[in-house]
């Protein structure tokens, strides 16, 4: 069997679609940028995937897994260009990629590993994310909230009593 993403054979499926994916290409299944939620006893914190700082390293390196390390040379000064002429982040490119090879399951060798898609996909790949990460949230409030309930919440003292059954009568049978 040959390989969803690459093309080249795939020996094993995986994911819930039992897809079938080569070994560089199962990292990618079920793979999303979505903003890290942290949940401790401060409360809950939002971190995203990778910081701006070190963005392009890290940028690059998630674009050598998702070209499966065949990126065309082109394609670092195309990112440089985005980045400052029409002031895309790193990370909003690596969700854009994302979004339309992975989310909207367009195949990557068809885009010949180029990044030319992004400034026609950015938006909508942002208000994807933007979205996800407000319902990831929402359900992260909704843990912690109950998390606080249950902690917060003291056990009462419950007092079990036996009622006495009313003893009727009885009919004494021999005196029939």
């Amino acid at each position: 069997m040959k390989c969803k993403e690459c093309g080249e054979t795939a020996e094993k499926r995986y994911g819930a679609l039992a897809t079938p994916l080569c070994e560089r290409c199962k990292d990618l299944e079920n793979k999303y940028l979505f903003d890290r939620i942290i949940i401790d006893e401060k409360g809950i914190r939002v971190e995203p995937p990778f910081k701006e700082e070190s963005g392009f390293e890290t940028f690059k390196d998630y674009i050598n897994i998702l070209f499966l390390g065949k990126v065309r040379k082109d394609v670092w000064q195309g990112c440089k260009e985005m980045k400052n002429v029409q002031d895309y982040t790193w990370l909003g490119m690596a969700r854009a990629l994302e979004y339309f090879h992975i989310a909207k399951k367009n195949p990557i060798k068809k885009s010949q590993n180029g990044i030319g898609i992004i400034p026609y996909i950015y938006d909508d790949a942002q208000k994807f994310y933007e979205h996800n990460n407000r319902k990831n949230l929402e359900k992260a409030q909704k843990f912690y909230e109950n998390q606080q309930e249950i902690k917060n919440h003291k056990e009462k003292e419950v007092v079990f009593t036996k009622k006495k059954k009313d003893k009727k009568d009885r009919i004494d049978l021999e005196s029939l």
